[in-house]
């Protein structure tokens, strides 16, 4: 799976394997379905538990997530989520998936588009029947984000957290914008488009009073969202959020780690080495492994995870 392939299904997260064969295509009931599948995986030093740094790995668990349709049929997200054991307790956990709430086979971007129905005055039952999902999963997920039917343009909080997602396509385009209370994590709004017009038409909703509370912009490094600031809201500052700095960072490497790889020939070591071991180079350097040996048939000699960075660099 490519990364235009994970940005169209919203999996653009490095910790997201998919399976070689991630597409599956089945009929169930008389209906479509979409699977697709893969592996989630993170890293774990210690025991939540008890705080052993005596953890291995466990058999992972399986999680079947509801993402938004693909092509209008519904769609499956079939998840194996990395799961440790710790030898001091022998006890066991998942590592965190931010893909969806915890106890919830609803995706973010499902609630998401749920969301946005409810604010074009959809019904639950037709919202349900549009998504594939039941009537009672509508109203949990109301109550789970504290849905409010009307928006109120009286408040604005100190921190204002914006981001795009893949949600409903509308005559906008096909991504819609949301904006969270970054101190409770409370929704504000979800806009059916992300254009800097129907942003500041939005926002200019609100009294200059409530945009003048506003202190901090946290958002993606889209360069078009500095006239935001300077029309609507002249007391804030822009903070780029972690994942997009990563994400960001992530890619220029890999970019300039291929064009460094075509400098030589196909057969050799180094191209061999930069384009087998890349997500090696993509690790923090406090997770690479510093003493087990595994013989490297590209340069013939025992090393570590942390001696094989060292060589390619």
């Amino acid at each position: 799976m490519d990364y235009c392939i994970r940005k169209l299904l919203g999996l653009t997260e490095k910790n997201f394997i998919a399976d070689e064969n991630w597409l599956e295509i089945v009929t169930e009931n008389n209906e479509i379905v979409h699977k697709i599948k893969g592996t989630w995986t993170n890293t774990c030093t210690s025991c939540p538990h008890c705080s052993s740094k005596t953890i291995i790995k466990h058999s992972p668990m399986e999680h079947k997530i509801r993402i938004p349709h693909l092509y209008g049929n519904k769609t499956l997200l079939d998840l194996k989520v990395q799961r440790f054991i710790c030898k001091n307790c022998h006890k066991t956990w998942v590592v965190d998936c931010p893909l969806v709430p915890k106890n919830s086979n609803i995706s973010y971007d499902l609630a998401c588009q749920i969301m946005l129905y409810l604010k074009e005055n959809f019904s639950r039952k037709t919202i349900a029947k549009l998504l594939s999902i039941s009537d009672k999963t509508v109203e949990r997920v109301m109550k789970k984000f504290k849905i409010k039917t009307m928006q109120r343009y009286n408040y604005l909080p100190k921190i204002l957290c914006l981001d795009e997602f893949r949600g409903v396509k509308t005559q906008q385009g096909k991504m819609n914008f949301i904006c969270l209370d970054g101190e409770n994590r409370q929704l504000i709004d979800i806009l059916p488009g992300r254009t800097l017009h129907e942003l500041i038409s939005f926002f200019m909703k609100f009294s200059r009073k409530q945009r003048l509370k506003v202190k901090y912009l946290v958002m993606d490094m889209n360069a078009s969202y500095q006239n935001l600031i300077k029309t609507v809201f002249p007391n804030a500052v822009i903070v780029v959020d972690r994942f997009h700095i990563v994400q960001h960072m992530n890619r220029n490497f890999n970019q300039l780690r291929v064009v460094i790889m075509k400098q030589f020939s196909a057969k050799s070591t180094q191209q061999k080495t930069l384009k087998r071991y890349w997500k090696l180079l993509l690790k923090p350097s406090e997770e690479l492994d510093e003493e087990k040996l595994h013989y490297n048939y590209h340069f013939k000699t025992h090393l570590t995870q942390a001696q094989l960075v060292e060589k390619l660099l």
